[in-house]
């Protein structure tokens, strides 16, 4: 694939995302006010005593889900710019956009290096679409191994078509291929390309938790992390 040139603006706009007390600590979403539920902070505090600041989707899930769940962040800030890009490449279907995030991926792999990188399954339809798996090409453009240990189960719905309440009650759209996975060398990291509520993430990650709790091999806090290129804000 030959690389594309973008203009000023494009690559100007192309930031990285910095955490700090002013994000997320489960998913890298930006406290941009405190009158918005869903843009302000929420403290929990584990049995240890530990506290930690979770936006309201994720204040949720760490109700429902173990810590090992809310370790999520964020690559870019999802700024308008970033959603035109995003919308030409995965939604246009130009797949020559692909090479937009490359060094930032590379950046990303040479940190984690020792990582299994992991991609969660497309549905038919829309790698028919397409043509191409959106996070697989990012991947493969910036030359990044990874596996996909999930059979697409699902009935073709888009998260991007509904609301949040639908998103959290959509059934899991996979299931996991246990023995491709336990073949697989740990720590994991899934990678895709936006976070939105969290429910597709927390289903992927439960599915490792719960293949690896069966063979009496638990996932420890370091073997298993997620990045998205956005945070959908």
């Amino acid at each position: 694939m030959n690389r594309q040139h973008y203009c000023p603006t494009c690559s100007r706009h192309k930031l990285l995302l910095t955490p700090s007390d002013q994000f997320c600590q489960g998913c890298s979403r930006p406290f941009t006010s405190a009158d918005d539920p869903f843009q302000k902070g929420y403290i929990y505090q584990e049995e240890n005593g530990d506290k930690h600041y979770y936006c309201w989707d994720c204040y949720r899930w760490r109700q429902l889900m173990p810590a090992i769940c809310l370790r999520h962040q964020a690559l870019l800030e999802y700024n308008p710019i970033m959603k035109q890009w995003l919308a030409s490449y995965k939604y246009g279907g130009d797949a020559r956009l692909a090479d937009f995030v490359v060094s930032e991926l590379q950046n990303l792999a040479k940190k984690y290096s020792h990582y299994q990188w992991l991609v969660l399954p497309s549905s038919p339809q829309h790698l028919a679409e397409r043509g191409f798996h959106p996070c697989e090409l990012l991947l493969q453009v910036a030359d990044i191994g990874y596996a996909c240990p999930w059979n697409y189960v699902g009935n073709g719905q888009s998260q991007a078509s509904k609301n949040r309440q639908q998103r959290l009650q959509l059934a899991s759209p996979f299931e996991l291929k246990r023995e491709q996975l336990l073949s697989l060398q740990r720590p994991y990291l899934i990678f895709d390309d936006v976070y939105t509520t969290g429910a597709t993430m927390m289903r992927a990650k439960r599915s490792l938790l719960q293949a690896f709790a069966a063979v009496s091999a638990p996932l420890m806090a370091d073997d298993l992390i997620s990045f998205s290129l956005f945070r959908e804000t």
